[in-house]
């Protein structure tokens, strides 16, 4: 498993007129539904496959077999996690 961590400033989040806060509440919420309902957490880790893939793909490597496994492990840890 590999895990991630980095900052941004809010003021950078800021989208047409839309402010950086109101981009870090929306994304905080999508967040918080994508934890209780599966079907959006499904899309959610489809998006984030999407930039796997590509490196995947330029990497010569097979997205597919790659793909499977990470949808195993997130309902695999999906289960874990109703378990507590």
């Amino acid at each position: 498993m590999v895990m991630a961590e980095f900052e941004i400033p809010i003021d950078l989040l800021k989208y047409k007129e839309y402010s950086g806060e109101t981009v870090a509440n929306s994304i905080l919420e999508c967040y918080k539904i994508a934890c209780n309902d599966i079907y959006r957490a499904t899309t959610h880790n489809k998006g984030i496959m999407n930039g796997i893939d590509a490196v995947l793909l330029a990497t010569g490597n097979d997205f597919r077999a790659v793909e499977s496994g990470c949808h195993a492990f997130a309902s695999y840890w999906n289960e874990l996690l109703d378990k507590e």
